[in-house]
């Protein structure tokens, strides 16, 4: 495993504690709730963010740092956190990670007033 891959392993959400905000919209693009989350139904929702391609490509490669993919929960999770970081003038990092931001924004979605925090 690459040091990219155990810094993400470590430095990521607990999905099992993340905010119900987090999981209802794990639901809509997982919505049989496989746990996996294509490429195509990933970039879909995460272009709504307003984000640019770049961002979004060095998103995808933090998210899924094994290279396998889709998006696992967790995987999703940091995806997630790295769009917050992003439009809060956060550096796309795995570093940037357990910075404390507002949630993520996306168009045609209400966003509930929750404050990211770190879970580690």
């Amino acid at each position: 495993m690459s040091n990219a891959q155990n810094a993400s392993n470590q430095a990521v959400l607990d999905c099992r504690n993340a905010p119900l905000s987090l999981n209802v919209r794990a639901q809509l693009v997982d919505p049989e709730n496989t746990g996996k989350v294509g490429p195509t139904e990933a970039a879909l929702f995460l272009k709504k963010s307003g984000l640019p391609d770049s961002t979004l490509g060095k998103i995808w490669d933090l998210a899924d740092p094994e290279g396998k993919g889709y998006l696992d929960k967790q995987g999703f999770y940091v995806a997630l956190r790295l769009v917050a970081c992003a439009q809060s003038g956060q550096e796309v990092s795995v570093s940037s990670i357990n910075q404390t931001v507002p949630p993520p924004q996306f168009t045609h979605e209400p966003i509930e007033p929750v404050v990211f925090l770190s879970a580690l």
